[in-house]
């Protein structure tokens, strides 16, 4: 169901208004508005400084809905709480266990945030993203362009800290760009740009504490975002902010945390309709969401590059929504960390990425994380944790739609994976796909009371996990499904594999099913067409050339019957 909402919002004439429902709904939040009387669209041929004004009116009634968000807080808890969440961000970014933090004052001040954070009314922070959205309604916008249009053609003005001509300003407020090749070296609350390849050198769309709401809109151009400050690039840090870029191939880089569509403890969009578009950032990028709230990255149709450190590319912490919505294209998507496998693994590194929740362990649970690709031949690089997973009561998934041959590559925990606790999820739609782990625990691996998935509709794929846990496998109390329809596939390891479940006692339970088609080979196993084993008491495997029909009958099988089929006595 999620899938099939987020390809319907890619296709959708406004995309964020149905990504904001689906935010809402999965965080438990609403979003909704009481009528804005103050906000009055100005009248068609209206000149610059009117749709000025009326942006500005914009951003102060999203500043004013977002610090809403934080009424139930005292001041002290509330400046407690903006001190001290970018400390937890670095901290947990670094790949340490906050429970476990060796600075005890540290450790209590962490405490004490994560206590206040359910204070925070997330839902607030959600309809002031609704508000920014009042700016890039697609009526307003067309009218916007022509009015602009119409303003430029009798002549220019300029402004400080923007190189060439501009068509209006109100000082640091708000600024409106021409169509000549502009470059932003200045902080504006509101930015809108009629056209040309523009340079911002400046974070662009962000909110912060002392700015709750940013706005960018820039209608054309091949333009070039870089940043080295955290926040930019249409993140927020407790308030809202919206970028949108409509055509052009475009390029944004950050070397800061937080960029391209983050968020902490706060609703932050970065949306690009179309172009081939390259995508540079650090740790929180792309879609990631860490504390309370939204981040999004929607990308539009074209062959586009998206590259992160950690926590990247549709990525949730806890109480937040994180997702990575990309329509078609064929796309590159990588997540390389910034420091090594946490296993001893030599050359491998951590990427908690590409559709990854992740909870503060003993502290707070994670949230929702998606990334969601419609269509093309894809490929995903990751290190561990990445690929559709959650850990410690987070859900995580990756889905990616469409008939393209897609490749995917990973470490450990990969492709449909969750630990200690949490869900994962990954669907492909079809096309001959790879899956490629350096160690294992893929394509649905569950372990420690966990439960997981793994669904390929079509297609000639080849599963190369390495190691175990692979192709469905659980243990420690943990379900795995997983479920590969048609085509000729190949797997390098024995699928379905329980156990052990030494933490906990009891049982696992590892679901493998491979119908329709013949011709599937298994490297390490004696499954084969048309047969069906169990692996101990709990791992069940199955391939079914008949597809789904070949199924059917078990329910109505005699308990005997069923026995004999799965090979007990």
């Amino acid at each position: 169901r999620l899938g099939r909402e987020l390809r319907d919002a890619s296709q959708g004439p406004f995309p964020p208004r149905d990504l904001l429902s689906i935010a809402a709904r999965t965080l438990e939040s609403s979003s909704e508005l009481a009528p804005i009387t103050s906000l009055t669209q100005p009248p068609a041929g209206s000149s610059a400084a009117l749709h000025g004004a009326y942006l500005i009116a914009i951003q102060t009634e999203a500043s004013r809905v977002a610090a809403q968000a934080f009424a139930g807080l005292s001041d002290e808890e509330r400046t407690h709480i903006e001190a001290n969440l970018p400390e937890i961000a670095t901290v947990f970014g670094e790949g340490k266990y906050l429970h476990s933090d060796e600075d005890r004052a540290r450790y209590r001040r962490t405490q004490r945030t994560i206590a206040l954070l359910p204070k925070v009314n997330r839902g607030r922070l959600l309809a002031a993203q609704r508000v920014l959205l009042r700016a890039v309604e697609p009526g307003y916008l067309a009218q916007l362009k022509a009015d602009l249009q119409a303003v430029e053609a009798k002549g220019f003005s300029s402004t400080p800290g923007v190189r060439e001509e501009t068509l209006w300003s109100s000082g640091e407020r708000c600024v409106i760009g021409s169509t000549r090749n502009n470059i932003y070296s200045r902080e504006f609350a509101i930015v809108v740009d009629l056209g040309g390849d523009d340079t911002y050198l400046c974070r662009g769309g962000s909110a912060r504490p002392e700015q709750r709401a940013g706005l960018l809109i820039d209608f054309a151009g091949d333009d070039r975002y870089q940043s080295t400050a955290s926040f930019a690039q249409g993140s927020a840090f407790c308030g809202a902010a919206l970028l949108l870029d409509l055509a052009g191939d475009d390029s944004y880089a950050s070397t800061a945390d937080f960029s391209q569509g983050a968020a902490l403890c706060g609703t932050a969009i970065c949306w690009d309709v179309a172009g081939e578009d390259a995508f540079r950032g650090q740790g929180y990028a792309q879609g990631s969401a860490l504390c309370h709230g939204l981040g999004a990255l929607i990308d539009g149709a074209g062959r586009d590059h998206c590259e992160a450190g950690v926590y990247s590319q549709g990525f949730a912490g806890p109480g937040a929504f994180g997702v990575l919505l990309a329509s078609g294209g064929d796309d590159v998507y990588s997540v390389s960390g910034r420091a090594p496998s946490g296993y001893g693994t030599p050359n491998a590194f951590r990427s908690m990425g590409q559709g990854a929740s992740f909870g503060f362990r003993h502290l707070a649970s994670g949230g929702v994380a998606v990334l969601c690709d419609t269509g093309g031949s894809d490929r995903y690089e990751a290190g561990n944790f990445a690929q559709g997973g959650g850990y410690y009561f987070g859900w995580g998934n990756l889905i990616d739609l469409g008939q393209g041959n897609d490749r995917y590559g990973g470490s450990r925990y990969g492709q449909g994976w969750a630990a200690h606790s949490a869900l994962g999820s990954f669907w492909d739609e079809g096309g001959d796909d790879s899956y490629t782990t350096m160690i294992g625990a893929s394509a649905s691996a569950a372990w420690d009371l966990c439960a997981t998935v793994f669904m390929d509709d079509a297609g000639d794929d080849r599963y190369l996990g390495m190691v175990n846990l692979c192709n469905g496998g659980s243990a420690q109390n943990g379900l795995a499904l997983f479920f590969d329809h048609g085509g000729r596939d190949t797997y390098r390891l024995p699928p379905g594999k329980a156990g052990p479940n030494n933490y906990h006692g009891g049982h696992s339970l590892s679901i493998f099913v491979d119908a329709g088609s013949t011709g599937d080979r298994y490297t390490y196993s004696p499954l084969a067409d048309g047969k069906a084993l169990v692996e101990g008491v709990a791992g069940v495997q199955i391939d079914t050339p008949g597809g789904i029909a070949g199924l059917a009958g078990l329910e109505a099988m005699s308990d005997e019957g069923l026995k004999a089929l799965l090979g007990f006595e």
